[in-house]
């Protein structure tokens, strides 16, 4: 005896079998794997390293692994999820979707997440190369600390948040006074000024090792990179 199906139903079913196969082309059948097995009650790492997926960084709240085949990668947390939960967080994937990297699915308790790869920046000067409007001379002097930078967007912080602007002038370069005119015309120093105060981030963090580039349609992107660096 034939089952009838109710025009909704087959459309239903049609519907969840397209959006199947549009995520195996987008996000590859080796996440999805991984994300059924997880569903299933299989711990995440443990799923992770069967896949013989690769382990390409770890740090003190999370572990690194490459989705092979695609340029995702999976943050699995150790034991705290909290920054797995901050990086996934709404207003951080729409509002500064531009200066950190996009979530594409998470765990339900968010002990996962999907991101895009992204490429570390490890050296000061690739990373003063994203603020050319600090010029020659005070991109050569802090090509050796980025302490100026992070005193400059400390200050600048402060005065979004409409606190006491003043600064102590210890250990301040000659001339800092210019170097932060010249960084508040730079588009991206003011994204990660505001995004610093919205999310109270310690700028001493903003650090090569903790930022990096994800190409995004063959333009490149300044992000920051470890959800750590987010207070609780």
């Amino acid at each position: 005896m034939l089952m009838k199906i109710s025009r909704a139903t087959l459309r239903r079913l049609i519907k969840e079998e397209l959006n199947l196969l549009e995520s195996i082309d987008f996000f590859g059948s080796e996440f999805l794997e991984f994300k059924n097995l997880v569903e299933e009650g299989e711990n995440p790492e443990s799923v992770a390293k069967t896949l013989g997926f690769p382990r390409i960084g770890s740090g003190a709240f999370r572990v690194v692994y490459g989705i092979p085949n695609s340029d995702f990668t999976l943050q699995i947390s150790k034991d705290d999820n909290f920054y797995n939960k901050v990086e996934a967080n709404n207003s951080m994937n729409t509002k500064y979707s531009d200066i950190f990297p996009k979530v594409f699915d998470a765990a339900d308790d968010f002990s996962w997440i999907l991101s895009e790869r992204v490429r570390v920046i490890t050296d000061y000067i690739e990373f003063l190369d994203w603020f050319p409007e600090t010029g020659y001379k005070f991109k050569n002097t802090l090509s050796s600390s980025l302490r100026p930078f992070w005193q400059a967007l400390k200050l600048s912080v402060r005065k979004l948040n409409k606190k006491d602007e003043t600064y102590s002038q210890e250990n301040l370069i000659s001339g800092f006074g210019k170097l932060v005119k010249k960084l508040n015309k730079s588009i991206l120093f003011n994204r990660i000024v505001s995004a610093s105060a919205e999310f109270d981030i310690d700028v001493e963090d903003i650090d090569i090792g903790n930022v990096g580039v994800a190409t995004r349609d063959e333009k490149d992107y300044f992000v920051i990179l470890d959800a750590s660096i987010f207070k609780k």
